[in-house]
């Protein structure tokens, strides 16, 4: 081979392996994102009348509203 051939042969090399590693990288980033987030069952386990009080007090819903809908809950 001539010196072009053996720097082409460790160009391509190293593309390779840099895009190996961003496999590798892209892999585990999204492994880390999908252990992060809340589970569906840990969110729905909340209940309604929680759900009913943090709504009262962000304001969200004002106490009449919060006093027909806890009776609609019972």
């Amino acid at each position: 081979m001539t010196s072009g051939g053996w720097a082409m042969m460790i160009v391509w090399t190293l593309l390779l392996v840099l895009l190996a590693a961003g496999l590798l990288w892209a892999i585990l980033a999204a492994g880390r994102t999908a252990s992060t987030q809340p589970r569906q069952s840990d969110a729905s386990a909340r209940s309604a009348r929680e759900l009913l009080d943090e709504r009262l007090a962000t304001g969200e819903i004002d106490i009449e509203e919060y006093q027909r809908r806890r009776q609609a809950l019972e």
